[in-house]
C-alpha cells in the first residue's frame, strides 16, 4: 500500500458487485456510474457467514 501511495497509484484490493475496498488513492476515485445498472452479486459467490441467504 505504501508503494502505491508513493508512486501515485490507486490500489483496489477487492471488488465484487457494487462493493470494493480502496487501499490507496481513494481521493482519485470518481463515482459516476449509475448503481441501479449494476446487478447484485450471485449468492454462490458470497462468503460463508457474510450475508444472510
Amino acid at each position: 500500500m505504501e508503494l502505491a501511495r508513493e508512486v501515485g497509484l490507486t490500489l483496489i484490493g477487492r471488488c465484487k458487485g457494487k462493493r470494493f475496498v480502496a487501499l490507496a488513492g481513494e481521493e482519485r476515485i470518481v463515482f459516476d456510474a449509475d448503481l441501479a445498472a449494476v446487478g447484485e452479486e450471485n449468492p454462490k459467490h458470497w462468503r460463508k457467514n457474510g450475508r444472510d441467504a
